[in-house]
Parts: C-alpha cells; sequence; structure tokens
C-alpha cells in the first residue's frame, strides 16, 4: 500500500525528530483510502441483493459510508441485520451502534418503539434525523427541514455581512454574491421539497429580511424607513426564492425524464406505490 514500509518524521520549528516507521498500509486521507472502500462497501452491498427501488420488503440507499435501510415490516429490517453483521465482519467493517438510528414512517400500521433490538445490537428510535444534510422526519414533512435552512442561511449572511455592508460595492455585485453565497446554502435539495403556503410565506420573509438589509433604507424627504415587499419585488424583478425553488424543480424533473430507463431514480418517476391509502384526506 502508500504507506506501508515507509519512514516518517515530526518537525517541530527548527527540530526534527529521529525517523519512524509507519505499520500501516492506508490512513483515513489517502488518495487509495476512498477508492477501496467504495469498492469493498460496494461489494457487501451486492451480495446483500437489496438494489431494487420499490419492489422489495427491503431495499438500500447509499452514499459513500451514509447507509440507509428501507423496509415495510419489522420483520424485514431484522433479516437484514442477521446477515449484515456477519458480511460486514469479513471485510473488516463493522456497524457503529451509537451513529445507527432507526426511524418509523408513520401511519404504516407498526407499533411504536423506543429502541430497535436485534440480536446484540440496540439502536435508537428517532422522529427525525440528519441524512446528507437534509432533515428526513416520522411524518415525511418539510417545516422542519426548511426552517433549518433557513437558521443557516441567516448564518451564511452574516458570515459575509462584512463583505455586503462595503459601501463601494454596487447592489447588483451584492446580489451577486447573495444568489451565490447565501441562496444555495437556504435551497440546498430544494428540488424534493413540497411547499405548503406557510413554507413559502416563511422562505418570503427570510428573502425580504435579507434583501432589506442588502438593499438598505429608503430615504424620501430625509425620512428613512425599510422597504417594503413590492419594492423588493421590483428591484428583483420578481425572481424571488420561490419561483427560483419551483425553476429548480422544473429542471431536475426534466433531468429525472431524461435519465436511463434503469437508474432507480428514473424507475421511481414512473412507480406507482401498492397497497391501499390511509383513512382521510391525504395532504397536498
Amino acid at each position: 500500500m502508500t504507506i506501508q514500509n515507509t519512514e516518517a518524521s515530526v518537525k517541530i520549528e527548527n527540530l526534527t525528530s529521529n525517523p519512524f516507521s509507519k505499520l500501516s498500509g492506508v490512513h483515513q486521507d489517502d488518495p487509495l483510502s476512498a477508492t477501496l472502500f467504495n469498492l469493498i462497501l460496494d461489494s457487501l452491498i451486492k451480495k446483500l441483493n437489496l438494489i431494487v427501488v420499490s419492489l422489495k420488503m427491503k431495499q438500500i440507499v447509499t452514499y459513500a459510508d451514509d447507509v440507509a435501510f428501507l423496509t415495510r415490516s419489522l420483520k424485514a429490517i431484522k433479516e437484514i441485520f442477521h446477515k449484515l453483521p456477519n458480511e460486514a465482519t469479513l471485510v473488516r467493517l463493522s456497524i457503529n451502534e451509537d451513529k445507527t438510528k432507526n426511524m418509523q414512517i408513520k401511519g404504516i400500521g407498526i407499533k411504536d418503539i423506543t429502541h430497535l433490538k436485534i440480536d446484540n445490537f440496540a439502536f435508537e428510535s428517532v422522529e427525525n434525523f440528519n441524512y446528507l444534510g437534509s432533515i428526513l422526519n416520522a411524518d415525511n414533512k418539510m417545516n422542519m427541514e426548511i426552517a433549518e435552512r433557513i437558521a443557516k442561511g441567516n448564518t451564511a449572511y452574516y458570515a459575509n455581512a462584512k463583505l455586503i455592508k462595503l459601501k463601494f460595492l454596487k447592489k447588483n455585485t451584492k446580489m451577486k454574491i447573495y444568489k451565490m453565497m447565501i441562496r444555495p446554502v437556504v435551497t440546498y435539495s430544494s428540488e424534493t421539497w413540497t411547499l405548503t403556503a406557510k413554507d413559502e410565506n416563511n422562505l418570503h420573509i427570510f428573502e425580504s429580511q435579507i434583501l432589506g438589509k442588502l438593499f438598505g433604507p429608503v430615504n424620501i424627504d430625509n425620512i428613512c424607513r425599510t422597504r417594503n415587499n413590492m419594492e423588493i419585488d421590483k428591484l428583483i424583478e420578481g425572481a424571488d426564492i420561490v419561483r427560483f425553488i419551483k425553476a429548480q424543480r422544473m429542471k431536475w424533473l426534466g433531468y429525472i425524464q431524461r435519465m436511463d430507463q434503469a437508474r432507480p431514480t428514473r424507475k421511481l418517476l414512473d412507480w406507482k406505490p401498492m397497497g391501499t391509502i390511509p383513512v382521510g384526506r391525504p395532504r397536498q
């Protein structure tokens, strides 16, 4: 491997330590590390035979070392974990019990459980968790995710506040800073959002506050006042954050439609859910 049977020294200021041998083959930041890990994990997942979208009781979603198992019954998830640890041990991988969480989607007929116990493992049950930067929750609602993204957007604004407040910067330049460094933080993964009227209003409020600070107050007859929503909408020519999100969703839809029919994402677009819908009026 790239580091095995090599020597290294530690240098502090002008002093250098005696050389010492490197016994490990690959370190975490080694260029080969990610490639080797992906190859091993890919081989492990193929052995589990779960990569068929929406057609089985057991499915899997993976990105690097972030792995999510999706099942339609408690029995199915237990069947996976009876096999997974043994296969993982063969390639010297192990399950991190503390970082692994169980989330039950509400309304599918499984009794609530505080902890999921399988063999020697006990996984904490949660109402929501962060997966690849997005908050997933048991109700499958977007309000918590949007609130989190707005909070991160405010953090991004204050991180760039000194730059935005420079007097010699033109408003067009400040607008570019907003579109390139602040708005993308809020709209991350927005292609998958289903917005309610309340969600849209919260996004409008966030953008109005940020753009109000960006463009500054209006001075009429030596009296300063905050710009209203109509004035801000005119300055950005109607291209507000909600319209941007809807445009991104349409682009994402077009991208999926152009995918090969064998791609899992393309299959999901054409997939028709099995079973019956629950009693009562469904969410829009």
